[in-house]
């Protein structure tokens, strides 16, 4: 039995000891400034129990001590080698070699089956445009990768067709191939090199009181990179624990909101899983060239600050819509996504063509141009409540506590649960250097270049659309500037 068995094997038993460290592997990170770019996407599946009265007399009469907490596995993430600093490399062949391996530690964990992603696609073109209110005149931020890991892990606990319908809307054709592809797609997207990041962490918390399937346990930390504590829901400590773990893991981005999180007291398992993604604009934004102007938002103008900066880049015009992609350092790249006139940037989200755009399909017309772009800073954030959408889209019996089927938690377990809420939290926010944003989601279950054509001026002054996209391919995060600032 190898260490991290042993550590899961521990589950129930009692440690009076607060853990000190959460992750060595963020032990020192430093928070990070305005001036970098991260998108956060964490999300939580608090698992907790609608119990029958039998089951709920069993199981508090197990155990009456108030526990702490108690680490049971530490998985070891991915590793890059670090992107090398010139300044620190006299001999430009050790430089070269320094190189090189950082490209090879990133192309290894690239070098994944192919088709990993293809159920991630079908899902982000389900999913965003279900869960986003085309009438909407509000800020919108969407994290579909923090969703998708979220489900992924609730498929692992759920059974029969309960499981069959977070496959299905997952678009995976069963639980092997499910977990085969979340693990691809977190190390594909995986980027820990100091130039650029997208930290990617699972944990689950445990009751202390209950009794679990350890096979479940393992398949979770083995495949799903994650991180296993055990506590009283009812323990300050535990939920002091559990929110430290979510602030670390996201640079504090959302604390407002997660240090108003709470274990429900009935929990029998809390899944969460975080995306963290920072870089910085390949090429910067002067703050010189910053000026005040209008932008006219759905709830009326107001004045704000407008980067300017101008690139030689492929200029993309749709049937609705403009479209630019500004690059980051090595990380990816945001897409930025003008509507015409009179056009929602939420309506784009019902559009064909958008979101085959949206998708890197090659779906609009390029043209290579000089794009003398205007930008308002904006920090936007936003609150979706996902229960009826994800019904919606055909993951009902998850809801209904006479219907769900929990049966991998464990027999003592598994008896009348039902998630009772999901909800998304989010936040963006840029400026000259770069970006940062961070989500949430929490599921409650209760019991050299051709030179340029031509010249075009792209001025955001008006309600537009945001996509992150990982230098995968991969959309981390959706977001709609209704208003620059809330």
């Amino acid at each position: 039995m190898t260490k991290q068995d042993k550590l899961l094997d521990a589950i129930g038993q009692v440690d009076e000891k607060l853990i000190p460290e959460l992750s060595p592997r963020r032990k020192n990170r430093k928070v990070i400034f305005i001036s970098s770019i991260a998108v956060v996407c964490a999300a939580a599946l608090l698992l907790a129990t609608l119990f029958p009265p039998k089951f709920l007399a069993n199981l508090l009469g197990r155990s009456s001590e108030k526990l702490s907490a108690q680490t049971l596995a530490s998985p070891n993430y991915p590793t890059m080698a670090e992107y090398p600093d010139e300044s620190k490399y006299a001999d430009w062949d050790l430089y070269d070699k320094a190189v090189s391996a950082w490209n090879e530690s990133r192309d290894a964990l690239r070098n994944q089956p192919t088709g990993y992603q293809t159920g991630y696609d079908a899902f982000f073109r389900d999913v965003t445009p279900t869960l986003i209110d085309p009438d909407t005149s509000e800020n919108v931020a969407f994290s579909p990768m923090s969703l998708y890991l979220a489900l992924s892990m609730s498929a692992e606990i759920t059974d029969g067709q309960s499981r069959q319908q977070i496959l299905d809307v997952l678009h995976q054709k069963d639980i092997l191939s499910s977990r085969a592809n979340a693990k691809s797609l977190f190390e594909a997207n995986f980027v820990d090199d100091k130039m650029g990041k997208c930290l990617l962490a699972n944990s689950l918390w445990t009751n202390s009181k209950c009794t679990y399937d350890q096979a479940t346990m393992n398949i979770l930390a083995d495949h799903y990179y994650a991180s296993a504590f055990t506590g009283d829901p009812l323990s300050p400590k535990y939920t002091t624990l559990y929110r430290a773990w979510i602030n670390n893991q996201t640079d504090g981005l959302l604390s407002d909101f997660v240090n108003e999180l709470s274990l429900d007291p009935q929990m029998v398992l809390t899944l969460v899983s975080t995306v963290n993604y920072e870089g910085k604009w390949s090429q910067r934004f002067d703050p010189e060239k910053t000026k005040a102007s209008t932008f006219h938002g759905q709830n009326g103008d107001i004045t704000c600050d407008f980067m300017k900066n101008s690139y030689e880049t492929m200029f993309s015009r749709g049937e609705n819509f403009d479209s630019i992609d500004v690059p980051l350092e090595s990380n990816g790249y945001m897409r930025l996504i003008l509507p015409n006139e009179g056009i929602r940037p939420a309506a784009l989200l019902q559009d064909k063509e958008c979101m085959d755009f949206l998708m890197n399909k090659d779906s609009v017309a390029e043209k290579r141009m000089t794009v003398n772009l205007s930008l308002p800073k904006f920090d936007i954030a936003s609150s979706l409540k996902l229960n009826e959408n994800l019904k919606k889209l055909g993951i009902t019996e998850i809801f209904d506590a006479t219907r769900a089927n929990f049966a991998p938690l464990g027999s003592d377990s598994a008896e009348g649960l039902a998630i009772t809420t999901v909800q998304q939290d989010a936040r963006i926010l840029i400026d000259e250097e770069g970006c940062k944003a961070s989500a949430v989601t929490i599921m409650e279950l209760c019991g050299s270049a051709m030179p340029p054509d031509d010249k075009i001026d792209l001025v955001f002054d008006r309600p537009f659309l945001v996509e992150i996209v990982s230098d995968t391919g991969a959309p981390l995060f959706i977001g709609i500037v209704n208003q620059p600032a809330d």
